[in-house]
């Protein structure tokens, strides 16, 4: 849901905590070790058109090259909260509860977990 921030007079989204538990799409087939994992951090290290670049989407449609050209099992996502300013790396959190808009929606997070 998109809101318009009081303070800051910018867009922002929000995650709706009544609309009750959402239902993942994924099973978990077999849990890999820690020393195992060989995972990927940076969610702009996906090559993709610069209007969609560091988005949840644009991070989806590198899933199956990530897993099956690089063997990437793993992925670890840098603090996906809204945060204040431009590109901080997203340490300034504006709100826990909010995904930051310029990397997608809570519903393209939701597709971005399912996917994985």
């Amino acid at each position: 849901e998109m809101f318009k921030d009081n303070v800051t007079g910018e867009f922002s989204t929000k995650i709706n905590l009544d609309d009750g538990e959402y239902t993942y799409k994924f099973h978990i087939l077999s849990r890999t070790e820690p020393n195992q994992m060989i995972d990927i951090i940076d969610p702009y290290a996906t090559r993709v058109e610069e209007d969609e670049k560091g988005t949840f989407r644009s991070a989806i449609t590198k899933l199956d090259y990530l897993a099956y050209d690089l063997g990437i099992n793993c992925i670890q996502l840098m603090p996906i909260q809204a945060f204040l300013l431009g590109h901080d790396w997203g340490y300034t959190i504006r709100h826990y509860f909010s995904v930051e808009p310029s990397y997608g929606s809570s519903e393209d997070l939701k597709s971005f977990i399912d996917e994985c």
